[in-house]
């Protein structure tokens, strides 16, 4: 007797969407960057077996796609995560940043989720850290995310200025 396996698309699935972004700095061997997005890549599937549906690495980016319960934390993603960076940070010494959007409830809010890590990515790297971030973590400074320390800095002398002549 046969039996049969049906997939049950990851749309219908009642569950919950979170997008992480990493990024690895670019490297002028090439084949070196490839090989470092191909074990990174490894090292996520292996490790996120059953969270992770979706895991691809592309120029120096590697996307993921995790599912939750809606009861479940996605703490334990996130520690998860960590811990890869700093291994990866010992073995490879390789720079890598981490971005982590919002967890949402629809599938079709994927795209936001991503939008928001690739935010958080731009975040870091203005900060010039390497570290995961959540998007909700950035705070405020979601209004300069683009902008260079200095640009930041010239703002608020000049926003606060008045507040110094006053006291």
């Amino acid at each position: 007797m046969n039996t049969y396996h049906v997939m049950t698309p990851l749309c219908c699935i009642k569950k919950h969407i979170l997008v992480a972004l990493i990024t690895i700095r670019a490297q002028a061997d090439l084949h070196l960057l490839t090989l470092h997005l191909h074990r990174l890549v490894s090292d996520i599937k292996s490790v996120f077996i059953s969270k992770a549906p979706v895991v691809y690495g592309f120029d120096t980016k590697v996307n993921i796609v995790f599912t939750l319960d809606p009861s479940e934390e996605q703490h334990a993603i996130i520690k998860q995560l960590e811990d890869l960076l700093l291994k990866w940070r010992y073995y490879n010494e390789c720079h890598v940043k981490i971005g982590i959007g919002s967890r949402y409830s629809r599938f079709t809010q994927i795209g936001k989720s991503y939008s928001e890590a690739e935010k958080a990515i731009s975040y870091l790297l203005s900060q010039q850290q390497d570290r995961c971030m959540l998007y909700e973590e950035i705070g405020i400074n979601r209004l300069f995310i683009n902008q260079s320390k200095e640009e930041v800095k010239t703002f608020i002398d000049e926003v606060f200025a008045l507040l110094k002549t006053i006291t």
